[in-house]
């Protein structure tokens, strides 16, 4: 033990977690076998219990059916048949007997509809008429039985309103057998029906794997009797105490007085666990077995292999960038990591120099973006307007035009990776308009439509402008009268909202040479610093949207040069 001991202390921490680990999923396979044992029990009795109380409701529906009809019956004879009205209006001997067969002949007519039906009675007190037409299995006591609980029923009930009524059906148990029973009366007329209980769970007891499943019938009362299906009866307590090992599943009708249950044994509702069991627990056994020749695997292929490039990785922390370790002999993937180790150690100088040289561009690509945006020539012609608008003693435009100048630059010193909304771009865009008023003496007009969802969507600063500016650039010299168009709006594309800019003048347009270059989004810098703006655009679209933004250009169908481009 102490030993044990001993060489748990002089564990390193990572094999510690691995001891740890196997030690976890040896109490969770253990956990997990547990789990799926009560599960599966639970899963059968549930399934058991569910086939069970849809087969009593499928038996109940089925049965409630049947039953209708037969109440239906009852109701239409009293109400309809003009026989039992024969009977009590008439002296003459021979239309009672008459009427009496007509009624028998009609008992039989309805009982050779429904197999089931075990009988059907006809009482008429005031006369002491009493017909009953019953299955031929019927025994004579069972009808002698059914003929006075009906007597009986009529001296219990007889001072009741002379209105039609039926009894829902019920059960009552009568000279030792248990019946299913519905009377129904009008002006003292009854008539009756039952089922016997054999009638009614025999197709229950029939059903394929039912042996072990004892079904009952009661009425819908509290704490009630429950008859067997050999019309034994047994209050529920009595069940209870004898079935305790058993589960009792019971579905009342929706119709009628009467229930139906089913007690199944525990013992059958998990049969085949056992089978299940022994698959669980050679599963188990093999898991666990699995675990611990893992373990030694991992301590000659994986823990000792992790050491060693541990170490490197430490000295290459310290800035030893170049450490090589020693390849294992057997080639596997920890002798590929050292082999990559290896790759990597010599390469970090490469790909530091390498960030170093990407700072650097990004650093001149910025400058030449500042670059860009401060024109000598436009700031230089800017002045001299200032200059002439003094020496003319034109203060108020000198005033305006300082201040146009103060926000047009700004704006202008915005990073080039800034996201501002459309209408802000506008307005500077706006700013510059009134400097080119000022500033020359061509005259242009503008057109400008922008819905107020696009009014407030984010584009890249400066993109806009550099367009309009760049009309003015080269369609304003050969254009007396410059017209600006800008319509700005929201389309949607494969279920993708894209903000739609469209610009276009009425200038010369672009030379085809000049499109096939501008409409390609991955063209380098133009040399000479041509079209260097629009590079810079592209360059930045890419940079934030990727392929998800587009630029196209073209010549507009009036004349003049078209830029359409799509923001999402």
């Amino acid at each position: 033990m102490k030993n044990l001991i001993r060489k748990i202390k002089n564990l390193s921490r990572i094999q510690m977690h691995f001891v740890w680990f196997y030690l976890a999923a040896f109490l969770l396979s253990a956990l997990v076998l547990l789990s799926c044992n009560f599960w599966y029990k639970n899963r059968m009795t549930e399934y058991a219990v569910r086939s069970s109380q849809n087969t009593l409701q499928l038996h109940i529906n089925a049965l409630d059916t049947q039953l209708e009809n037969t109440s239906s019956f009852l109701s239409n004879f009293l109400l309809m048949d003009t026989d039992h009205v024969t009977l009590a209006t008439t002296d003459n001997a021979d239309e009672c007997l008459n009427a009496q067969l007509s009624i028998q002949n009609t008992f039989a007519q309805q009982l050779s509809l429904y197999d089931n039906i075990s009988g059907l009675l006809f009482y008429a007190p005031w006369s002491d008429v009493f017909l009953m037409k019953s299955n031929l299995t019927e025994p004579l006591s069972d009808r002698i039985a059914i003929r006075d609980y009906i007597k009986d029923y009529y001296l219990r009930t007889r001072s009741a309103e002379d209105a039609p009524s039926i009894l829902r059906w019920f059960p009552v148990s009568l000279n030792g057998h248990t019946f299913l029973i519905s009377i129904a009366s009008y002006e003292h007329t009854y008539v009756a029906s039952w089922y016997r209980i054999e009638t009614i769970l025999s197709p229950l007891t029939s059903l394929k794997d039912s042996e072990h499943i004892s079904y009952y019938l009661s009425d819908t009362k509290e704490d009630s009797v429950l008859y067997s299906v050999d019309s034994k009866v047994l209050s529920s307590e009595k069940v209870k105490h004898s079935l305790k090992s058993s589960t009792a599943i019971s579905v009342t009708s929706s119709e009628n007085n009467y229930a139906l249950w089913s007690y199944i044994p525990r013992s059958s509702l998990t049969a085949g666990f056992g089978n299940f069991f022994i698959v669980l627990l050679i599963l188990g056994s093999v898991f666990v077995f699995l675990i611990l020749f893992q373990a030694l695997l991992l301590q000659r292929q994986v823990l000792k292999p992790v050491s060693v490039i541990t170490c490197g990785m430490q000295s290459l922390r310290q800035g030893n960038f170049g450490v090589t370790l020693p390849v294992p002999e057997i080639r596997n993937e920890f002798s590929d990591m050292t082999v990559t180790f290896n790759f990597m150690s010599s390469e970090i100088q490469n790909l530091k120099m390498k960030l170093y040289e990407e700072k650097l561009d990004k650093a001149r690509m910025e400058l030449d973006y500042l670059t860009l945006q401060i024109k000598p020539h436009f700031y230089l012609n800017c002045l001299n307007v200032i200059y002439s608008l003094n020496l003319s003693g034109r203060t108020e435009l000198v005033s305006q035009m300082t201040s146009y100048l103060m926000i047009y630059f700004r704006y202008l010193f915005k990073s080039s990776s800034s996201l501002v909304p459309l209408q802000e771009e506008m307005e500077h865009i706006c700013t510059y308009l009134h400097i080119q008023e000022l500033r020359s003496s061509s005259d242009f007009t503008t057109d400008f439509s922008i819905d107020e969802v696009a009014a407030v969507h984010p584009i890249p600063v400066l993109s806009v402008h550099t367009f309009v500016e760049n009309i003015f650039k080269h369609a304003a010299s050969s254009c007396d009268d410059l017209e600006i168009s800008l319509e700005a709006h929201m389309v949607s594309e494969n279920g993708t909202d894209f903000l739609h800019i469209q610009i276009h003048d009425n200038g010369d347009g672009f030379e085809e040479e000049q499109l096939k270059q501008l409409n390609d989004m991955h063209s380098p810098a133009p040399k000479g610093g041509k079209h260097i703006g629009i590079h810079n655009i592209k360059h930045r679209l890419l940079s934030i949207y990727g392929e998800n933004a587009r630029l196209l250009f073209s010549n507009h169908e009036e004349g003049g040069a078209r830029i359409d481009f799509w923001i999402p």
